[in-house]
């Protein structure tokens, strides 16, 4: 199977046609790629600073907040108060007072590694630890940034991890790398920005303009049949994609429509190449090329001159560590 855990679900649960602007065309909106640079480079620099926090022999703070300078140092989307370099500090420093006792029985296995599944797919894994009350546990750890309408960390956000197939892809290969896996953890950090004072639904206190935060962890975990079960259903919807991909037919699901970068291409019963000139004034094709046969991308347009402008999608390297020497606010609408 050639298909990525990204694509086998933008093509299933959200959008065929999507999948096909994206992966085949590379077609991206104008003018919002700092924006979407802006959220993928703040969650990889907090990924940075977890990696490192969990590799510090004191769950340093410090060394954890300068990670994350470095991976952040600077601001790409100036209208986004909920992510920036001081929240991400801020959330630090709170993400550690909140969860050190809690983690003080982990003893670390490996952080940031880049692992090929069954099928030759590239899989990171965030973080895996034993559990020192259980000897001989093996546990991964996800972490996520979260933001948007999932910020409130609701029923709806965690629903679909309870069935997600990527959980099992995650759980079989930690099993065949450490012989055994007894779940897998999302650790979710959620940003938001209150732009009035707003009053707690559950203290009723009053809560004031400005950045917040949130906190959770969910712990999910598979049996063999559930992970065939997964394995399976990725198979067939692989079989679909490349049926997809041999009539080059890509049926849209305007059920998903409503969150959809390609929304306006749709609507305007335009399509690939047929509106190629129209398409191309609000898109344009990624170059997508590959720097230096590693895992940065160049997402300048198309036939650009000059040299490659690099997403930063930074290869991670295994390793091993041999010693591992209040609530927040009430949901608020």
């Amino acid at each position: 199977m050639k298909y990525s855990n990204s694509q086998i679900d933008l093509y299933s649960n959200k959008c065929p046609l999507a999948w096909h602007y994206q992966r085949h065309i590379g077609l991206r909106k104008r003018g919002i790629g700092s924006i979407n640079d802006h959220h993928l480079a703040f969650g990889k620099a907090w990924h940075k600073a977890m990696e490192v926090l969990y590799l510090s022999p004191d769950y340093s703070l410090r060394l954890a907040s300068e990670a994350f300078i470095a991976a952040y140092p600077a601001q790409l989307d100036p209208s986004d108060h909920a992510k920036t370099e001081a929240t991400g500090l801020e959330a630090l420093a709170a993400y550690i007072a909140r969860y050190r006792d809690e983690d003080s029985s982990m003893h670390v296995l490996c952080v940031e590694t880049l692992e090929q599944d069954a099928d030759d797919s590239d899989m990171v894994i965030d973080l895996v630890y034993e559990d020192l009350r259980y000897p001989g546990s093996v546990i991964i750890v996800d972490h996520k940034t979260v933001g948007g309408r999932n910020k409130y960390l609701s029923a709806d956000y965690w629903e679909p991890w309870a069935d997600a197939s990527v959980v099992s892809r995650y759980i079989a290969q930690t099993r065949q790398k450490f012989g055994r896996c007894d779940g897998l953890v999302i650790n979710a950090v959620s940003f938001g920005y209150r732009t009035k004072a707003t009053k707690d639904k559950k203290t009723k206190k009053l809560l004031p303009i400005g950045s917040w935060q949130r906190f959770g962890r969910q712990a999910f975990n598979r049996d063999n049949a559930q992970i065939h079960l997964d394995r399976q259903s990725d198979l067939a919807w692989s079989a679909q994609m490349q049926i997809s991909e041999l009539f080059d037919m890509y049926p849209q699901r305007k059920s998903q429509c409503r969150w959809c970068t390609y929304r306006e291409i749709c609507t305007a019963g335009q399509e690939w190449p047929r509106s190629e000139e129209n398409i191309l004034a609000s898109y344009y094709i990624v170059c997508d090329a590959d720097i230096d046969g590693t895992r940065d991308r160049c997402v300048l347009e198309t036939g650009h001159e000059g040299e490659h402008l690099k997403q930063h999608l930074p290869e991670p390297e295994l390793v091993i560590v041999e010693d591992y020497d209040d609530e927040l606010e009430g949901e608020v609408e």
